[in-house]
């Protein structure tokens, strides 16, 4: 059994100010075997359809991690410019290289993914269930406060503050395109916000108060 990293543990007001996960902290997201057992079997799945791609399972990290971001740009069929940049950039992060061109295999993976977006979307968000679950599962105590009913009354601001800092910035990396503050409104389709509320039900997260708190910072357009 793994130990929490304590980089994932930090003060919850930290990460309202730097509310994306850094190199160091996406790389700990797969320090679980369960996590990296779930990994493989999707890397397999990969590779069973083109056996000369040439994927780690940080690559595979990756385009799980991006997956729910791809859903709800993809929610009114229609991803516009920004959100396909949005997303290169994203990935690009996840990824941890700078550019990525034609050659990069996980680039050829993503691209696989898009183009069959709803023959891998349940098995991506199969094992973002596992990652984003991991560190709560061995934290009994903080897990219970999650489906503490108070947040339910509480600012958003406030229950973000008193929430693992863990979660709040995974709910900041997979459900936003960009790099907008955790605590600023976002303008989204109808549509999209279902799509989010979607997700929240595949990988566990939809009856947590703090998750219903996050989806209600979204004003629709």
């Amino acid at each position: 059994m793994i130990s929490i990293p304590c980089t994932l543990n930090k003060s919850p007001f930290y990460a309202l100010l730097t509310p994306m996960l850094n190199e160091t902290e996406i790389l700990l997201l797969k320090h679980d075997e369960l996590v990296q057992t779930k990994l493989e079997q999707l890397r397999q799945e990969f590779i069973s359809i083109n056996p000369d791609l040439k994927l780690s399972l940080d690559d595979i990290l990756a385009l799980v991690l991006i997956a729910p971001a791809v859903g709800v740009a993809l929610a009114n069929e229609n991803m516009s410019i920004f959100e396909e940049l949005s997303l290169e950039n994203k990935l690009k992060q996840f990824t941890r290289r700078r550019d990525l061109t034609a050659k990069d295999d996980v680039l050829k993976a993503y691209q696989t993914v898009l183009g069959d977006f709803y023959t891998w979307e349940n098995k991506l968000y199969h094992v973002l269930r596992y990652v984003v679950n991991f560190s709560l599962d061995k934290q009994k105590e903080v897990k219970e406060l999650l489906f503490n009913e108070d947040l339910s009354n509480t600012e958003w601001g406030i229950a973000a503050m008193n929430a693992p800092y863990y979660l709040i910035k995974i709910l900041n990396l997979i459900f936003l395109a960009d790099d907008k503050n955790m605590t600023s409104e976002k303008r989204i389709l109808p549509i999209e916000l279902k799509k989010i509320y979607a997700i929240g039900e595949v990988i566990d997260l939809a009856n947590m108060p703090i998750f219903i708190k996050f989806c209600s910072t979204f004003k629709l357009k």
